[in-house]
């Protein structure tokens, strides 16, 4: 593993901070892509690869993230678990072209409920992606703000 861990000291110390500059859910945060385009070239540069593939751990979807050393074949991983998403139905009310008043029951992803189902696991996987990605390479991506105002019965 010598190699691999070799690699990922020289890319930490040629990674800037990546800025967070995406605006969303009353707080800024660095985008996947935005992330992307600053990384693919150091991993590069220093032999790295990553992937991210969708997963299973005990039983739950989950987002595995695997840091590949190119060169040794060397490699380390994380496999973090996806949260289970519920489904309410709810009544929309649409106005047809003759101003007829249409109701319509459907299934809504709790907490997304203006994405399809779809759209709303993409958002999911790809807010995991971000993070897990950023955990396992030691980005630093501004200042943490993500949690303002949440508190915690926590003694730290």
């Amino acid at each position: 593993m010598k190699n691999l861990y070799q690699a990922l000291a020289d890319f930490q110390q040629d990674v800037p901070v990546i800025l967070k500059e995406t605006s969303g859910y009353n707080y800024k945060y660095a985008d996947l892509p935005a992330i992307d385009e600053i990384i693919k070239p150091l991993l590069k540069k220093h032999g790295l690869a990553i992937a991210q593939p969708l997963s299973n751990l005990n039983g739950l979807a989950s987002i595995k993230t695997i840091l590949i050393h190119v060169e040794s074949g060397e490699s380390m991983e994380e496999n973090h678990p996806l949260p289970h998403t519920r489904m309410s139905r709810v009544t929309q009310k649409k106005t047809d072209k003759a101003g007829n008043v249409i109701e319509a029951e459907k299934y809504v992803v709790e907490g997304f409920e203006q994405m399809s189902e779809p759209q709303a696991q993409g958002s999911i996987i790809t807010y995991f992606r971000r993070y897990c990605l950023s955990s396992l390479l030691g980005l630093i991506t501004d200042k943490d703000t993500d949690g303002t105002g949440a508190k915690s019965d926590l003694p730290f």
